[in-house]
């Protein structure tokens, strides 16, 4: 609409049932100071009644005095004419633009949220694997309107060939819910329900910092998606609920969560985890869980995903190297490093501990084989105690006992005939190098090469 004269149109006068032929009207260049609007506050409008209001006073005097619903209608074709192509869709559920907590959600889960405590929010879903939670989310009414709203949207889009943004790369079927007008309804949601769980369940990825996020629907089946491949979710959090269709296959594949370093590492068994979609249950997860879809094998699945994301702990991760409360792998390559660590902090206390005449040397594999091992999990002594006299330093067989959790017991050595006394090692030292019960001896040969080494 322009206020400067190039779009007005030509007036006429009213025909006999006292409305006006809005074909051949002009919008006035200046406002109607004087006029006193309707108020249109009570109407169902596709716009801001203010807007009706304001506008109002730039109509042509024949139209004033004309009956209000005929004003609106007028107004609302000029206001139509100047939105953008991509929002001339008209909704046809009004009730699902604004959050509705009694018609949207199950009761369960609104009481959850009204407690608003870690006991209530466990207290309706289930962990089947680390970091995914399951639940019950929407009722099947609302699911209902929001894929009849969704099917009007595509109607419209194929009626006016117009092009519309696909909701990711990988997806070629599907829309971007705020592209209809569903942007303020999915912020209310991401806010008042999807932050206050991820604040609890998700805290180490900014789960309390959630401030925007990105809404949209997929479709899976016959003409459709059929599958969706491995990756991982531009997001915080996600979000992901079955809308519903009658359908098989599908089914979600999770293989454990990984920051950008380590995103195309292997997977450990305790990480895999399946699972199938029922209409209305939700599935809440990290954005940085790997995961895909399976084939849908019949019929047709639409699912909503919001993936929530939060700019405070986006910005922090810029300067993080260590994900290792979230990353599996991070967290897997530190423990790693802790257990070198505290290996080398006993070995060096060892050295400090063990009579005079014994020397301590590090590990080598190839001096030695096991003989046997009752727990095959535990490293097979990680060092190797040499007993010497003043002439040449020997190797022998030497057997570990783990007698408790802070002390082991050297059994005895023979050295040139000379017994060496039992020597007990203090603290927690030899304990965490020797397998309970296991035997190591010494291969003669590759004992012989390593002293002329030496």
């Amino acid at each position: 609409m322009s206020l400067h004269g190039s779009d007005r149109r030509d007036t006429s006068s009213a025909g006999g049932n006292g409305m006006v032929a809005a074909a051949s009207l002009r919008l006035r260049l200046n406002p109607n100071k004087e006029h006193k609007p309707d108020g249109y506050e009570d109407l169902q409008l596709d716009f801001s009644p203010n807007i009706f209001s304001s506008l109002e006073r730039y109509l042509p005097p024949s139209m004033l005095n004309v009956p209000r619903d005929d004003k609106a209608k007028f107004m609302r074709e000029i206001l139509l004419k100047y939105l953008p192509l991509g929002e001339r869709s008209r909704p046809l559920h009004r009730e699902l633009y604004s959050v509705n907590s009694a018609t949207f959600f199950v009761p369960s889960f609104l009481r959850a949220i009204n407690d608003n405590t870690e006991q209530s929010f466990r207290s309706i879903m289930s962990e089947p694997s680390p970091g995914i939670f399951i639940f019950d989310i929407f009722q099947t009414n609302f699911c209902e309107l929001l894929l009849s709203e969704i099917e009007n949207f595509e109607k419209w889009v194929t009626e006016t060939k117009f092009r519309i943004m696909r909701p990711n790369t990988m997806n070629k079927y599907g829309a971007v819910l705020d592209d209809f007008g569903l942007e303020t309804m999915l912020d209310k949601l991401m806010e008042g329900f999807i932050r206050p769980l991820s604040r609890v369940l998700f805290a180490e990825v900014g789960g309390a910092t959630l401030d925007s996020h990105h809404g949209f629907v997929v479709e899976y089946g016959k003409d459709r998606d059929v599958d969706l491949g491995f990756h991982v979710d531009d997001s915080e959090v996600t979000l992901n609920v079955c809308l519903g269709k009658q359908f098989s296959g599908g089914e979600l594949f999770f293989r454990g969560i990984r920051c950008e370093k380590h995103v195309n590492t292997g997977t450990h068994s305790e990480e895999i985890f399946d699972y199938s979609h029922v209409p209305g249950r939700a599935v809440l997860h990290r954005g940085r869980h790997r995961h895909g879809a399976r084939a849908t094998t019949s019929g047709n699945r639409v699912n909503l995903l919001l993936w929530c994301r939060s700019s405070v702990f986006r910005e922090m991760k810029r300067y993080q190297k260590d994900f290792s409360s979230w990353c599996g792998e991070c967290s897997r390559e530190k423990k790693e490093r802790q257990r070198s660590t505290i290996a080398a902090t006993k070995l060096m206390h060892l050295h400090a501990a063990v009579p005079a005449n014994i020397i301590v040397v590090p590990y080598f594999p190839l001096l030695f084989t096991p003989l046997s091992c009752e727990h095959e999990s535990i490293q097979i002594c990680s060092i190797i105690i040499i007993a010497h006299n003043s002439r040449s330093p020997h190797l022998h067989k030497i057997n570990f006992k783990r007698s408790c959790v802070h002390a082991c017991k050297l059994h005895e050595m023979e050295n040139r005939g000379n017994k060496v006394n039992e020597g007990r090692v203090k603290g927690s030292t030899a304990a965490a190098y020797g397998c309970c019960n296991s035997e190591v001896e010494v291969n003669e040969e590759k004992r012989k090469n390593w002293e002329r080494e030496r």
